[in-house]
């Protein structure tokens, strides 16, 4: 997907292409603002987002961490920020259309860019917030973060094979 989205933006101008990833920003940041309203349940939460972001923002003329990698980052965190979104979710409304919602929102995480293996882990991380404690709660959190797993480990075992299969090497 990342060479699918590499020839979609090649063609852009310089300026088009800059001002299309800080729009995508900006959608991180409010996305990044309603994750942690749900999360915290407190109406400051993105105003406390919006005003510490820009600290962490790095702009350089070199390997440009938010101007750089044809979207990918940006869109490899609003992906994953709206799966976790969808995930919550499921815990309030229809388990099933929010977390194949979730599960999509995911894959397409992972297709862009396999950095985004170990975030299978915020899923069980976020199951753990909304099962109930007491008897079974382990099993529960398990149960419910397992599509995220089993799709990580598919799309590993995926690159996997291609790559012994074909004989690819990095040397």
């Amino acid at each position: 997907m990342s060479i699918a989205l590499h020839a979609i933006f090649y063609y852009l101008d310089r300026f088009s292409y800059k001002i299309g990833v800080i729009v995508l920003v900006i959608a991180n940041l409010l996305l990044m603002g309603h994750l942690a309203r749900r999360l915290t349940l407190r109406r400051s939460a993105p105003v406390v987002i919006l005003v510490m972001a820009p600290v962490f923002f790095q702009l350089r003329f070199y390997h440009d961490p938010i101007l750089s990698y044809y979207y990918l980052m940006q869109l490899g965190l609003m992906f994953t920020q709206l799966s976790v979104i969808f995930f919550m979710e499921s815990f309030r409304k229809s388990r099933i259309f929010y977390t194949v919602l979730a599960v999509l929102g995911y894959l397409l995480t992972l297709m862009i860019y396999e950095a985004f293996y170990p975030f299978c882990l915020i899923y069980a991380v976020v199951a753990y917030n909304h099962v109930e404690r007491g008897p079974g709660q382990i099993s529960k959190i398990v149960e419910y973060s397992l599509p995220f797993l089993g799709i990580a480990l598919l799309n590993l075992g995926i690159s996997v094979a291609v790559r012994i299969y074909f004989h690819t090497t990095y040397e």
